[in-house]
């Protein structure tokens, strides 16, 4: 047994509890089985609780410290510090040092004197290409068939490096933890004599359904674009009956054009909407003058008692500033 594997197990008996903050895209999902698989596995007779928590690295204030109180040991998988509030993490971290472990990947801790904080016990390596191979590499151990698979997966997508079915199918609903709750289930059933198959079901079923999301938003991008002046207009009022993946289509418009402005109307009541995006520095919340929304990307309503809010013209002029 490595001192890695050490590490993971130090403190744990067969009826301690545990609890795994992780990412929730596949590398973050990976990494959180890896680690519960190992505690499965060394520790003979586990029985305690393991509670997964997916979350990111600017909601890791928002998790109450008290929360952890009942548990032996925290893992934090796959979180990068908070760029923008670095002490955020720190604070999060200092105030568990007793019972946490850090495992990470992204760049970023080499900047703070991370020592001068706290003396919380870590491994992180800022040039390992995903958290979930660096604990593959760290453990050297060789997981269950289908953890190998979701780590082989794992990194390639963390990298950009291809799609795959569990990809998918955390895509259907980034706000849900379903699809996220049931890879997990998939990546832990079978080494524990679970076998749970709706898992795998489940899965296919979502990943299905994103790729004729996939499908609807690249048709529509083909049929209902057109590009004024860099900006890239995408009218979808008449496909209203269409489900697209945005941030796909933002991403793809990107490639020809800095500002894109989609046009839709409301399930709901048919009102028409603009969501505008960018891929530049600006600041469209400001220039926009709406009351909140992400920098890069804001939704308005357009009409108002049969008047639009913005023509296109008003929006290649302000866009364009």
């Amino acid at each position: 047994m490595n001192n890695f594997i050490q590490s993971v197990l130090f403190g744990l008996d067969k009826n301690s509890n545990v609890a795994i903050i992780t990412h929730g895209d596949l590398d973050g999902l990976a990494s959180a089985i890896q680690v519960e698989e190992l505690i499965r596995v060394f520790i003979e007779g586990f029985n305690g609780k393991v509670e997964t928590i997916f979350t990111q690295p600017f909601l890791l204030d928002q998790l109450p410290i008290d929360r952890f109180n009942p548990y032996n040991k925290v893992f934090l998988t796959d979180i990068a510090i908070n760029n923008r509030y670095p002490n955020t993490t720190l604070k999060f971290i200092q105030e568990l040092q007793n019972k946490i472990l850090v495992i990470d990947h992204h760049r970023g801790w080499a900047k703070y004197n991370i020592h001068k904080f706290t003396d919380f016990k870590k491994f992180i390596d800022e040039d390992a290409k995903s958290c979930c191979y660096l604990i593959k590499k760290l453990s050297n151990h060789t997981f269950s068939d289908r953890t190998e698979e979701i780590i082989r997966l794992g990194n390639l997508t963390d990298q950009g490096k291809g799609e795959n079915r569990f990809n998918w199918a955390l895509k259907i609903n980034l706000r849900s933890n379903e699809a996220r709750e049931q890879v997990y289930g998939y990546g832990i059933s079978l080494p524990f004599g679970i076998a749970e198959w709706y898992y795998e079901t489940s899965i296919n079923e979502k990943a299905e359904k994103y790729q004729e999301i996939e499908k609807n938003t690249k048709a529509i991008l083909k049929k209902c674009s057109k590009i004024k002046k860099n900006v890239m207009f995408v009218d979808m009022r008449k496909e209203r009956d269409k489900t697209v993946d945005k941030t796909l289509l933002f991403f793809t418009a990107y490639k020809k054009a800095p500002y894109v402005v989609l046009k839709f109307l409301s399930n709901k009541n048919g009102n028409e909407y603009l969501t505008i995006a960018t891929n530049t520095k600006k600041n469209l919340v400001k220039l926009l003058k709406v009351g909140s929304g992400a920098r890069y990307r804001v939704t308005v309503r357009n009409d108002y008692n049969g008047k639009k809010r913005y023509t296109d013209q008003q929006l290649i002029e302000l866009l364009n500033k």
